[in-house]
Formats: structure tokens, C-alpha cells, sequence
């Protein structure tokens, strides 16, 4: 949660190296939709691929394991799960499945978190849909036993107040874009950047309006965010 602090944000400086993945990954979605548009069929596989990834890789940070095959399986609700692992396994199946088929229209708010732990928790005995009550460590656990921490989340007091000030940074996220408007109206990246803002709050009405805007001055992304909508040349590449 740290990570989304904004003096954080402001105080990573990326390599060279870095910027490069994060441009080509734009690059990628971009190439994304017209998989959507020409190979649905093969989108859909890569989908499936990536949930398997996801499960595998985002549970064993937590020291949750099973045999591939078994998440494979899990993954593709072809089985049940039948120790704690893979109740947890199936839980985060769940929950990521619901991100997929509704996460543009689920507001960030600390009871859209609290309904995806409860997903999650839903083959458990334990009841999910509450605030940790103790303080945690997300740890590597070495061969020869030894232990590294490679994530220290906020503490259990911190939680509550955390999650709530991150829901508000995206009205303040708004009021911020709209600042960026008034100094520079031709801003295509400002319009997009509070449109998917508007978006997370279900101000969907206005969410629609911004991405219109910052397709017609040339955001491709906003463009594809758009239905009916095309990319148009920025007002540089006018001139």
C-alpha cells in the first residue's frame, strides 16, 4: 500500500532498462485489441495462460503451493480443491475471475476490497471479508531455511485508514487532471488519465465524456476505450 503513496511514486527514478518494458508493454496493449478484434480464440488462450501464471506465481509469494498440473486444474475449475493450498488457490481463481468480468465497473472502495478477500476465502473455514487483525511479513524462504523479507505490508492499525485514503486519491486524482485541463485543454493524457479516474469512482457518464475527448486529440488509448471511435492524428502531427 506503501507503494501507492504518492511522495513513493514521485521518488522512483527507473533505469533505462526499465522505461523500455514499460513502453513496449503499452506497445503490447495496443496490439492487444486487435488480438480482441482478429483472434479472439487466441486471446482467450493467452488469457487462460496468464490465469494459471497468476495463481502460481501471486500464491507462492505467500508460500502457497501446489503441483502445476493440480493449478492447472484448479484454474480451469475441472476439480475440487482438497488441502488449505488449494482452497486458497481456488479462492484467488474466484476473485480474479470477478476483476476480470467486472472490474470496469467496480468502484475502488474499501467494500470492493473487502467482497475480493471474501471471494477469496470462500473454500476457507476461516470468514474473509475483514481487516488483518495482527501484522505480517510477505517472505522468501531460502533452501537452507533461512527466511528474506521481501515485503513489509502496513501494519494491522494502519489498514483501515490506508485503503480509505487511497479511495480518495481518486477524487483527488480528478481534481488534479482537471487542473492539467485548464493549464493546457489540448492535453490528450490529462482527459484519459481523469477519465479512468471517473471510471473507478462509477462516475461512468463522465468517464465516457473525458475518453471522447482524449481520443479525438489523438490518445490511442482512449480511442480503444471509446466504442466507434478511431485514433486521430494529435495536433503536433496536424501541423
Amino acid at each position: 500500500m506503501r507503494s501507492l503513496n504518492l511522495n513513493y511514486i514521485h521518488s522512483i527514478r527507473l533505469t533505462t532498462k526499465q522505461a523500455s518494458t514499460i513502453k513496449r508493454i503499452g506497445e503490447y496493449k495496443g496490439k492487444q485489441a486487435l488480438f480482441a478484434l482478429q483472434t479472439p480464440e487466441l486471446l482467450a488462450s493467452l488469457k487462460h495462460v496468464a490465469a494459471i501464471e497468476s495463481a502460481e506465481s501471486s500464491n507462492r509469494i505467500e508460500g502457497i503451493t501446489a503441483p502445476r498440473e493440480r493449478v492447472k486444474a484448479i484454474v480451469a475449475d475441472t476439480t475440487k480443491p482438497q488441502d488449505r493450498s488449494e482452497q486458497e488457490i481456488a479462492g484467488y481463481r474466484d476473485a480474479l475471475e470477478l476483476i476480470h468480468d467486472s472490474g470496469e465497473y467496480m468502484a475502488f472502495t474499501s467494500a470492493t476490497i473487502k467482497q475480493l478477500h471474501s471471494t477469496m476465502y470462500h473454500y476457507l473455514p476461516q470468514e474473509g471479508g475483514k481487516w488483518k487483525r495482527r501484522d505480517n511479513e510477505i517472505v522468501e524462504m531460502k533452501t537452507d531455511g533461512s527466511k528474506v523479507v521481501r515485503f513489509l505490508p502496513v501494519s494491522a492499525s494502519e489498514t483501515p485508514e490506508g485503503v480509505e485514503t487511497l479511495a480518495r486519491n481518486y477524487g483527488q486524482a480528478v481534481q488534479d487532471f482537471t487542473t492539467a485541463i485548464q493549464i493546457h485543454p489540448g492535453y490528450a493524457k490529462a482527459y484519459y488519465g481523469r477519465a479512468l479516474a471517473h471510471q473507478k469512482r462509477r462516475q461512468y457518464q463522465m468517464a465516457t465524456q473525458d475518453f471522447r475527448r482524449a481520443c479525438d486529440l489523438g490518445d490511442k488509448d482512449a480511442c480503444r476505450a471509446t466504442p466507434g471511435k478511431h485514433p486521430q492524428p494529435s495536433p503536433s502531427e496536424r501541423e
